[in-house]
């Protein structure tokens, strides 16, 4: 609450004291009357603090790519982790923050199998893949357990709110979360959500047109086509993702304890432009099996024709997105120094993930993967052997809403949700 809005409360209590004591005024209605006026002090310091979060709702995004390199210029203060310590059992409750055009699909489904593989407990939607966004998931958001059970796992999109999360969910789930160099993921946005008819942009270079002034086009946007909408398609969006209000935009100071509070709350935030990296550090971290960690994507990590732009155009960039850049500047430097803490024996486990995950999608794209048809990978010291068959690539090749429908069925045939209604799909 403002000291203003301090100053008026103090003044109003004063008076009623002096006027009741003036006025010989019972004490029951003294002390009724003071009752109410302090529910409304601290209703509105409800109010005040909850406006940050609520200010910003909901939003869509599109990409086109080009290959970015994150920018050495602007390098915020590396909050160091400790190496992690050996591996106990593995991480079998998380939520993951489905990042728009992030790779988050991707990931998302590498999730969705674990949660298949170990028969946990999946936070399914009601309808489609949206567990409220672009607003805090509610009760009605999702299918309910039946009494006595606990969900595990959240991987469909939602609003990361800690207090929402830690009221409807165990309180021992980690955290989890995936992000994309800003300049990548504006790209990707425009070419995703069509962002250039929607803004009206010049069909030739649209991006360019739009960094050179990028808070016009979106004053204009907004006022004409979002005005309801809590979020923006071009400013922060993955940030929002994260519980960021647009509000705190042009507030670098609240918005650099916004990120340092998302640090120290995430256990593991993938970037895409180091995937598997970031897979491999997730399998430590969690102490999953190399298995868990595979995928087939091969749309994921595309990158589209070089997007040609001038100092000033990038710069108009990082200041308009500024707690994008802030986020993703923070974790790449956080995955590098947990990489940089394992040593060499990390770039091992990584050159025979990658040469692994290669073969298994090769073989998986074969007809070799038949009914009858096993291919086996020899146990090394980072995976114990590894059989790979025809369920194992179906399982691979499964899209998200394949994967939700399976995860689905099993709850429903184990009994464990109270409602069997069908979610939609993506």
């Amino acid at each position: 609450m403002s000291k203003k809005h301090s100053s008026w409360v103090l003044t109003v209590l004063s008076e009623f004291l002096v006027t009741s004591h003036v006025y010989m005024v019972s004490r029951p209605v003294i002390i009724t009357a003071m009752v109410l006026l302090a529910t409304g002090v601290v209703t509105m310091v409800m109010l005040n603090n909850y406006g940050d979060q609520t200010s910003l709702r909901e939003r869509d995004d599109v990409i086109q790519m080009e290959q970015c390199v994150p920018d050495k210029d602007v390098s915020p203060t590396l909050l160091k982790s400790p190496p992690p310590g050996p591996c106990t059992q593995p991480v079998t409750r998380f939520m993951f923050v489905k990042t728009h055009r992030a790779g988050s699909t991707t990931v998302a489904a590498i999730l969705y199998r674990f949660g298949l593989t170990y028969d946990l407990n999946v936070v399914l939607p009601t309808t489609g893949d949206l567990l409220g966004w672009p607003f805090e998931i509610r009760p009605g958001n999702y299918l309910s357990l039946k009494p006595g059970l606990e969900h595990d796992i959240i991987v469909d999109r939602s609003v990361y709110r800690p207090d929402v999360f830690q009221y409807f969910f165990p309180n021992d789930m980690v955290y989890l979360g995936i992000l994309r160099h800003p300049l990548n993921h504006l790209q990707s946005c425009f070419s995703e959500y069509g962002l250039q008819k929607l803004y009206n942009l010049p069909a030739k270079e649209p991006i360019k047109h739009f960094l050179d002034d990028p808070y016009t086009w979106e004053r204009k946007l907004h006022s004409q086509r979002m005005k309801r909408k809590p979020y923006s398609l071009t400013k922060n969006l993955q940030a929002y993702n994260y519980g960021y209000s647009l509000g705190l935009s042009e507030d670098l100071e609240r918005t650099k304890k916004f990120v340092d509070r998302i640090a120290s709350e995430f256990k593991v935030v993938l970037i895409l432009e180091y995937l598997d990296e970031s897979l491999v550090v997730l399998k430590r971290e969690m102490c999953w099996n190399t298995r868990d960690i595979l995928y087939t994507s091969k749309t994921c990590c595309q990158l589209h024709d070089t997007l040609r732009l001038t100092d000033e155009q990038r710069e108009n960039h990082r200041t308009f997105a500024a707690a994008d850049y802030m986020m993703y500047d923070r974790f790449v430097d956080i995955l590098k120094d947990k990489i940089q803490q394992q040593g060499q024996d990390f770039q091992d486990e990584l050159e025979d993930f990658k040469k692994l995950n290669n073969q298994v999608q090769a073989f998986c794209d074969t007809e070799d993967a038949s009914e009858k048809k096993v291919m086996t990978l020899e146990a090394t010291k980072w995976y114990d052997k590894i059989e790979i068959d025809r369920k194992t690539c179906q399982l691979l090749r499964a899209n998200l809403q394949q994967l939700r429908t399976l995860a689905r069925e099993g709850m429903v045939a184990k009994g464990r949700i109270l409602t069997s209604r069908r979610p939609v799909g993506d």
